[in-house]
């Protein structure tokens, strides 16, 4: 079962005609309301709590839109999508002035949100609350301090209000929640490092599976006949070897039918890091020109250099 959460983004979805303003003075975010450091957390006590929201999705249509989390999708992909809610409401009346404001982050890009609504039947029903946008394929979408606020007197047919403040809504008709994740297709991907020493190679994996329905279960094929169900294993390969197919199996939690996906990569084994330098003493031992000039081979490139001295470059002079 899908835990209902009741959230002001309830309201998200009544936005026939959703408009993403911009805050102005005369239009504030009203999350500012109140004093540090709860702010609206404080000064809104809402306590309607008509409205659940069921689920919030991506969707590739904003008209009778299908969550795409029972899918997979190709990492790297991009597509329009747009970001869909399924609602229910045991009010017995419409609302109106409605308005919602939460941060939409999208991998950690943040989007205020300020979208009017207007007005909001109760019952059931599915709106769009952002879009249409470009979303590539394993981004992770969530909705973040979200609040939602609006008015029990007017009818459907009232304009907009040209300017509001904290004043405007009643404190208790209003709803707000904690984040949520945005509902995504399955994105099954992984990076890795590697570090030669001697004669093994040791492989971090780190699964990055976005999307589908947690938890998730995994399947780890290495490509050298051996196998692992941890998320984020270790493997030591033989040095020298390879190159080697490594193969990352995903199954979600989708019911009836479960998702499976997989992602893979050609793990290629480094050589073992070599250094040499060139010394070149200080002419006198009252002088500090000295100097050394390091080569490096093997590993992988780019370098990182530290020296006892303090410096990170990859050469040092002024040496006593």
């Amino acid at each position: 079962m899908k835990p209902k959460i009741t959230l002001l983004l309830l309201f998200i979805l009544l936005g026939i005609n959703n408009v993403f303003s911009q805050f102005t003075p005369q239009k504030p975010d009203l999350r500012l309301c109140g004093t540090a450091p709860n702010y609206y957390g404080d000064y809104f006590n809402c306590t309607s709590n008509n409205y659940t929201l069921d689920q919030v999705f991506l969707s590739l249509t904003n008209v009778n839109g299908v969550p795409l989390s029972n899918t997979t999708c190709t990492p790297g992909v991009s597509q329009q999508m747009y970001v869909m809610l399924n609602y229910t409401s045991n009010s017995n009346s419409n609302i109106t002035q409605t308005r919602i404001f939460a941060d939409l982050s999208i991998d950690g890009v943040i989007i205020p949100i300020n979208a009017y609504l207007g007005s909001v039947a109760p019952g059931a029903g599915q709106r769009q609350i952002y879009g249409p946008f470009t979303w590539t394929c394993g981004q992770e979408l969530s909705l973040c301090r979200i609040l939602a606020v609006w008015q029990t007197s007017g009818n459907a047919s009232d304009p907009e209000l040209s300017t509001y403040n904290c004043n405007t809504y009643s404190k208790s008709q209003c709803e707000f929640g904690s984040c949520m994740i945005v509902a995504a297709p399955l994105a099954v991907e992984y990076t890795y490092t590697v570090c030669t020493s001697g004669n093994l190679s040791t492989v971090t994996f780190n699964n990055q599976t976005t999307g589908g329905i947690t938890p998730y279960s995994y399947l780890w094929n290495f490509g050298d006949g051996t196998t692992s169900t941890q998320q984020n294993p270790v493997h030591n390969y033989v040095y020298p070897g390879g190159p080697y197919t490594a193969t990352l199996t995903v199954t979600d939690s989708n019911l009836p039918t479960h998702l499976v996906s997989t992602y893979t990569q050609v793990i290629t084994l480094p050589n073992p890091i070599s250094i040499s330098g060139i010394v070149s003493g200080a002419n006198c031992s009252n002088q500090s020109n000295g100097s050394i000039d390091v080569s490096v081979n093997g590993g992988t490139a780019p370098y990182t250099y530290s020296w006892n001295t303090g410096a990170v470059t990859q050469d040092i002079s002024g040496l006593a």
